[in-house]
């Protein structure tokens, strides 16, 4: 049985790398021990990387170093009173919005019918105004895909199918459709890149109000970077 006890190093190296990212006032001590706590629940699976991979520390490094960004990540948010969705350049429900409109906006695409159907932009889109900008933005987050989400959105958007007509095209359940269509917008969203967590904290607002030493050392980080 391969011992655990062996990782402690590595935890390090992960704890270290990306405590780099964020503030001093998160607890080193914390995100190990949400590591340990990861690796203890896929204590079959971190065996299983360990015996077959080749350099099993570089395949474990980039895993836990994501289960360490995604805990910093919690804190962080919990700390100075944003939530995920606070990250993201644009909301949900923005994205959907300009996806209604990239398909048949009147100055977005050129007339005539496009080959493809997908959204063309005029040159220099930055000069016709905020929305504009926007499907500009929007197209180059589409082109970023992959096919099959590509396909997805253009059904929705341009096709305007709903959930039943694409899980019969797709053989799938409608359920199955639905988390399909949200994955490819979220996917878009994602795509449509995110704000620097430094200006999220800078915006606190006191709407997570939190007690603590971490809390009020966090404040008083903001408020001299502020």
């Amino acid at each position: 049985m391969f011992d655990h006890t062996a990782l402690e190093p590595l935890l390090d190296r992960v704890t270290s790398m990306v405590h780099g990212n964020y503030p001093e006032h998160h607890d080193p001590d914390d995100t190990k021990s949400a590591l340990w706590i990861w690796i203890y629940e896929k204590k079959d699976y971190v065996e299983k990387v360990v015996r077959t991979a080749d350099s099993y520390e570089s395949a474990l490094f980039e895993l836990l170093s994501k289960v360490a960004t995604s805990h910093l990540k919690g804190e962080d948010a919990a700390t100075y009173g944003y939530v995920a969705e606070d990250t993201f350049s644009y909301p949900i429900a923005a994205v959907r919005e300009l996806l209604d409109n990239a398909f048949d906006y009147r100055d977005w695409q050129p007339s005539g019918d496009t080959s493809d159907g997908q959204p063309r932009a005029k040159a220099q889109v930055n000069l016709g105004g905020t929305m504009l900008a926007m499907l500009s933005d929007v197209k180059i987050a589409f082109s970023k895909l992959n096919k099959n989400q590509q396909e997805l959105i253009l059904w929705v958007y341009r096709d305007r199918f709903d959930d039943g007509i694409i899980a019969d095209l797709l053989g799938i359940t409608v359920v199955a459709a639905r988390d399909r269509r949200v994955r490819a917008v979220k996917a878009i969203q994602k795509r449509l890149g995110t704000k620097p967590l430094s200006d999220l904290r800078r915006g606190y607002t006191g709407r997570t109000a939190l007690g603590g030493r971490a809390h009020a050392q966090a404040v008083v980080q903001r408020d001299y970077e502020g």
